[in-house]
């Protein structure tokens, strides 16, 4: 057991021996990391270093967050500077033994720093920061700052006496951000294809590249004034993108007023920042052209100086909070694909000059032009579409001019739906002029069927409207409102396009250069429409105008709203003709009225189509000429006061009245199915004084009702004569119409010698009066399968009859006249409505079964049956005291059929309740039917049914 422990004791010391005598692990290769920010040889500020720090054969990373030092030349094997951290020289030069850099967050060079013999490798968000206060002089060798896999950023941050940093002219390419804080010089080959951003106290004292999609920013939160950076139109020094941000003012003019700047890219001010032409003292007379887009977030401001303009190339934006100066100078737009102007709130500008090689300037919102003379609208190259938007000419003087330039050709204003194009002023006359002054070669001038061009002034002084000779062409509305006024040449109008007379304030408007005399070309409008209370347009003196009516489809040609007045009353002493309003579309009053003189009429003309006169409220014309071989349809009411000349074509009356007024007469020679006035629905109508001469009338009327592949018209006068009256009607209006069928209460009975025609008759007027009168139908043989003709059966058995539909009477005149195809009416009684025709002379079909007269509780009951009841509609009731002497009718109106018209009978009774006992008395009971009505003695017992029934009380 002692041995054992002995053994023991001894193997023990032997291992320690052993462990002591064994060579020691000095210089193991260790991976330092950061931990905290300090200098270079701080062994607190890493974790996993055996020497403290990193040493010979360790590699270093520092982490985001932290700033490490140099305090000694790094002898590890490699360095890495994690995205946000940094590397710092110190202020001393630093070897770095040929070991590599790789930078991904920043290498910094420190006051009297400075870094040799390494590998320096950037990653993609690295930086390389010069934090000096002196002049640093960067060369080409330097290994902190590669030629290839470079810094992506770089930072001038330091402040110096004079420039920070001194590129030596060394060719280098920055592809992030190279921004300075202090002067940079002698980097006239440094290009920048990320962004130059100049801050507080930055600047370049030579021009620097720039790549095609680089930025320069001005970033210095004060006033900047241009310099070597922005100092080119090509090359070094210039900028593709401008930025303009941190509240900094960019004075653009300051060191070349008279020179013109340029980006090849876009121009972006951020809120509270601002480009300005105009600083004083560098008010620049040369333009700023903006190859890309101009975005305002801050403030633009042009030059007051001419030629202080600027040029787009691509899109306007100018946001909420954003504001444009013009100063009097222009915009241009000079893109070769749409360009969009977009400006919250609307924008205000002095001159537009387009100018692009193709596409439109689109408006993304209202535009106004304030400019007071010259060009204020220029279009030499492009077109402008207003879509949907406004686009103002507001600029006035006292009295003053401005021009609409158009070079080049033509070009278009077109817009989407609500498109205006407006020239206004305020308070002043002033007068614009669509010119080709000035222009290498000329233009002209369409605006699109959806822009309304609209003249307006304050005050009624007028803004006027020059379109040029054979300059402008409107496929929209020209809307002339109040103080709105054209003069000097006429527009051309497109197929489609309307004059609108929008005046109102209750002044005469008379008619200018936008309607011009003549038949066609400029100034001949195809539509006129009169809107706003109060409009009314005043035909000039001696001078005829057409309306032209647009395009085939109906609602074009002369249109009224409601209060407003179109007026031919002018003078006019150029005889017929010389003054005439001509239509060649429709007539559409919603509530307007026409006022002429005498001698000018309103002509229908057209060759293409059918015309309509409607809307919703009636028209009284002076004179009407209906001289369209289409016709002319009526679609309201309507009066005419001197003459209506049908000329060529017939007027369709459809469903309304043509009321001819006291003195009106109709012109019309050869009347004819081609040449009349169709009345089978609406009615002519005829106003008479009669209490100063007689009054004859032909109404000269006829019917479309079967029209067509199958049908024919029907011409079928009617001529009214009606006598003098002393003292009564001093006015009394009778219409007529005709209608071709046969009439619907010609009994059953009858089946031939009567016509298929018959006319309606309406007065209205105090008292009562007769008529007579002759009607016209057509002698030919009716036809029912081309519903031609009018005659069925034999002329000699037809005789003259009236209908009367209060009781349902007929009443024959005289005989027909077959010679002449007429028949004639004399001493007629004017009814509120009857219908004439002509049928034979019938009598009523009916038969009486039995009757009696009998004593029922002190009254006298009348009973009667009926065998048939055909031709019958009802039975009166007579009563008198002797055989032949007066009879007394005791039904208020006539006791109804039971079967009206059928071959059946019934039973019928009437109580006479006022007989008085101990007197004789006689009874008759007389039928009623459509073919039985007045009776004229002495009474013929064939013509009606009478039965006498004697009874005593």
């Amino acid at each position: 057991m002692k041995s054992v422990r002995r053994f023991t004791i001894f193997g023990i010391i032997f291992l320690l021996l052993a462990l002591l005598v064994m060579p020691s692990q000095v210089g193991r290769a260790a991976s330092c990391t950061s931990n905290g920010s300090g200098t270079w040889t701080t062994a607190s500020i890493w974790d996993n270093c055996d020497s403290g720090y990193p040493d010979t054969g360790d590699t270093a990373t520092i982490q985001s967050g932290h700033v490490v030092t140099l305090n000694a030349n790094p002898t590890s094997t490699s360095i890495t500077v994690s995205s946000g951290g940094t590397l710092a020289t110190g202020g001393a030069s630093r070897d770095f033994g040929g070991q590599t850099v790789t930078v991904n967050g920043t290498f910094r060079i420190d006051e009297g720093g400075y870094a040799s013999n390494g590998t320096f490798t950037y990653g993609s968000s690295s930086t390389l920061e010069f934090a000096n206060t002196t002049t640093y002089g960067f060369a080409d060798a330097h290994v902190y700052w590669p030629t290839s896999s470079g810094p992506v950023n770089v930072t001038v941050s330091g402040t110096c006496t004079n420039a920070c940093l001194d590129m030596n002219s060394a060719s280098r390419t920055v592809s992030g951000t190279f921004q300075m804080s202090d002067g940079v010089q002698e980097c006239g080959s440094l290009t920048i294809n990320g962004t130059a951003q100049i801050n507080s106290g930055g600047y370049f004292d030579a021009a620097p590249n720039y790549g095609s999609s680089s930025t320069l920013k001005y970033n210095s939160g004060s006033t900047y004034s241009r310099s070597y950076e922005w100092s080119a139109t090509s090359g070094a020094g210039y900028p593709a993108n401008v930025q303009i941000s941190n509240s900094t003012t960019l004075d653009l003019g300051n060191g070349g007023t008279s020179t013109a700047r340029q980006m090849s890219g876009s121009l972006t001010i951020d809120s509270g920042s601002t480009l300005t032409m105009n600083a004083s003292g560098n008010e620049m007379t040369a333009a700023l052209t903006v190859v890309g887009s101009v975005t305002i977030n801050g403030t633009l401001t042009l030059s007051s100086s001419s030629g202080g303009d600027i040029y787009v190339g691509g899109n306007w934006t100018r946001n909420s909070g954003g504001t444009f100066t013009a100063n009097s100078r222009a915009v241009f737009f000079n893109g070769s694909a749409d360009q969009t102007m977009t400006s919250s709130g609307g924008a205000t500008m002095a001159y537009l000059i387009v100018n692009k090689s193709s596409g439109n300037l689109v408006l993304g919102n209202n535009l106004t032009l304030n400019a007071t003379s010259g060009n204020v609208l220029s279009i030499q190259g492009g077109g402008i579409d207003l879509n949907g938007k406004t686009l103002t000419l507001s600029g006035s003087t006292s009295s003053g001019s401005s021009n609409i330039q158009i070079c080049n050709g033509s070009h278009t204003i077109s817009g989407g739906t609500n498109s205006v194009f407006l020239m206004s002023t305020v308070s002043n006359v002033f007068t614009r002029y669509v010119t080709t002054s000035g222009c290498g070669t000329a233009g002209t001038l369409t605006f699109g069927s959806n822009v309304t061009v609209e003249i307006s002034s304050d005050n009624w002084q007028y803004s006027r409207f020059d379109p040029g000779s054979s300059l402008t062409t409107i496929n929209g509305i020209l809307k002339i409102s109040a103080g709105g006024q054209v003069v000097g040449n006429s527009p051309t109008y497109g197929s489609a396009s309307t004059l609108n007379y929008n005046c109102g304030g209750g002044g005469n408007y008379t008619i200018g250069t936008e309607w011009a005399a003549g038949s066609s070309g400029a100034g001949v409008p195809q539509d006129v429409l009169l809107t706003t209370i109060n409009t009314r347009v005043v035909f000039p003196a001696d001078s005829p105008r057409t309306v032209l009516g647009g395009p085939e489809a109906s609602g074009h040609g002369i249109r009224m709203a409601s209060n407003t007045t179109l007026e031919l009353s002018s003078t006019c002493s150029g005889g017929t003709n010389a003054c005439n309003l001509t239509v060649l579309g429709d007539w559409t009053n919603d509530g307007g009225s026409l006022s002429s003189v005498t001698q000018r009429r309103v002509v229908f003309s057209n060759t293409s189509r059918q015309q309509v006169i409607g809307g919703t409220a009636s028209t009284t014309f002076q004179r009407l000429e209906i001289n369209n071989s289409n016709d002319v349809l009526l679609q309201h009411e309507i009066e005419v006061e001197s003459v209506l000349y049908m000329t060529n074509g017939d007027f369709d009356l459809d469903a309304y009245n043509l009321t001819m007024k006291r003195d009106a007469t109709i012109s019309i020679s050869s009347p004819s199915t081609s040449r009349m006035i169709i009345a089978d629905d609406g009615k002519l109508c005829k106003t008479f004084h009669l209490v100063t001469d007689p009054n004859s009338f032909l109404y000269p009327i006829g019917d479309n009702s079967f029209d067509g592949a199958d049908g024919e018209k029907n011409y079928s006068p009617f001529t009214l004569d009606l006598p003098y009256y002393d003292d009564q009607y001093d006015a009394y209006n009778i219409c007529a119409k005709v209608t071709h069928t046969r009439h619907d209460h010609i009994g059953s009975t009858i089946t031939t010698d009567y016509i298929h025609r018959y006319w309606t008759l309406t007065s209205s007027g105090s008292g009562e009066g007769t008529f007579d009168g002759t009607f016209q139908y057509d002698g030919a043989a009716y036809d029912e399968d081309v519903e031609a003709g009018d005659v069925d059966g034999d002329e000699a058995n037809m005789y003259g009859a009236e209908y009367y539909p209060s009781t349902q009477i007929w009443t024959w005149y005289d005989h027909v006249v077959p010679a002449s195809n007429n028949f004639f009416l004399d001493d007629v009684t004017m009814y509120s409505q009857a219908d004439y025709t002509a049928l034979p002379k019938t009598p009523t079909a009916a038969t009486m079964a039995d009757m009696t007269a009998a004593d029922s509780g002190g009254a006298v009951r009348v009973a009667w049956t009926t065998g048939i009841e055909t031709d019958i509609v009802g039975f009166n009731v007579y009563r008198g005291t002797s055989p032949d002497g007066e009879q007394t009718l005791l039904t208020a109106s006539p006791i109804g059929c039971q079967y009206p018209g059928l071959p059946q009978g019934a039973d019928y009774e009437f109580v006479d309740t006022t007989a008085q006992t101990g007197v004789k008395y006689y009874y008759w009971i007389e039928t009623v039917g459509p073919n039985l009505s007045k009776f004229f003695g002495p009474l013929d017992a064939s013509w009606f049914f009478r039965i006498f029934l004697p009874f005593t009380r």
